[in-house]
């Protein structure tokens, strides 16, 4: 029988088990779940669109005249 998944905490890094050993997963506590969720909310991780900044300022698709 296969051992049940590991993976480390986003947040700490410690290994977690898979469910339903951890309910938490993939975070090892309930601290660590939340502190994530501040991130995001606090706006620490972003994904990067360079194209729209490109169409807000007007320079896509204008080649050098």
């Amino acid at each position: 029988m296969a051992s049940p998944t590991k993976s480390k905490c986003p947040t700490c890094k410690t290994e977690v088990s898979a469910p339903p050993e951890n309910r938490f997963f993939p975070f090892c506590t309930q601290r660590c779940r939340t502190i994530d969720l501040g991130r995001w909310l606090n706006e620490e991780y972003r994904l990067v669109n360079d194209t729209a900044e490109d169409e807000e300022d007007g320079s896509a698709g204008q080649g050098d005249a």
